[in-house]
């Protein structure tokens, strides 16, 4: 093996007989009754063939996989994770499966919320073979801006920034599992949203203002709720993830300066670019 790495650097794909024999080399070339390949511990040895009835798979370095065994193939699967593969790629046509990983970390340059527009970050763990259920949990920090005047119709106000972040976990499930090329997931979430937010005083505080008006502004914003969050998750290569987020819920504790409101809409839109490992 050691030989093989520094004479010609090559990378291993490993050769998994029905035996349970296992054979680390470099594959060279596959046709339709057998598999040519050179052995790991013998680079520069001669060239090695087995008949594809020998062999339950072959996973290779760059992370595909393909599978011999029918009773394999049938049981574990999925027909979204596997693509004719062209004759470029060992001079054959064959089927691959793409090793997902079970981690996903995501970034959201778009994220719009009840509480404004900002950016996001996202974690997924997928669990079992199929991928039927993830742990999700996505975060959010929101800016809003809004026009403060101090006299209604009066041109003699200001602009009021404000900031949320936003916390929300739970699980997202995956109706056909999540190993494909795309896949749709829906998630029952939890989530939690500390920040400011702009209100009119007179909409929550119950004493009463001598003044003809009554001024807005920042106060603190507690949100506790949940939504239902429907997902397109799309995976074009091994490590690669596109998805977008669209979930609606209501809170179950909404206050404003400590001061119980009325139930409010939750609502989150996110364009995500991640990685999986």
């Amino acid at each position: 093996m050691a030989v093989g790495f520094a004479v010609n650097g090559m990378a291993q794909d490993r050769i998994y007989k029905k035996n349970g024999d296992v054979i680390e080399g470099k594959v060279k070339s596959v046709d339709l009754r057998s598999i040519t390949y050179k052995r790991a511990d013998n680079a520069k040895g001669p060239d090695y063939t087995i008949g594809k009835n020998e062999l339950e798979r072959v996973e290779y370095d760059n992370g595909t996989e393909d599978v011999f065994d029918e009773r394999r193939r049938r049981s574990g699967d999925d027909d979204d994770a596997r693509e004719i593969r062209g004759g470029r790629e060992h001079g054959k046509h064959g089927k691959k499966k793409i090793a997902y990983a079970p981690n996903l970390i995501t970034f959201s340059p778009a994220n719009i919320s009840e509480n404004g527009f900002g950016i996001g970050l996202s974690y997924e763990h997928n669990f079992g073979k199929r991928g039927f259920v993830s742990l999700y949990v996505p975060m959010s920090l929101s800016f809003g801006e809004t026009s403060d005047p101090y006299i209604p119709g009066a041109d003699n106000g200001s602009w009021n920034s404000y900031t949320n972040f936003s916390f929300m976990i739970g699980p997202k499930i995956y109706p056909s599992g999540s190993k494909g090329k795309v896949k749709y997931s829906i998630a029952p979430l939890l989530a939690i949203t500390s920040g400011q937010r702009p209100a009119d005083r007179s909409n929550y505080l119950n004493y009463y203002y001598y003044s003809s008006y009554y001024p807005t502004g920042n106060v603190e914003n507690f949100q506790f709720g949940g939504l239902l969050m429907h997902s397109l998750n799309m995976n074009p290569g091994k490590h690669l993830y596109i998805g977008m987020d669209l979930g609606w819920g209501f809170t179950f504790i909404n206050r404003l300066d400590n001061i119980d409101q009325d139930t409010r809409e939750m609502v989150q839109f996110a364009f995500r670019i991640g990685y999986r490992f």
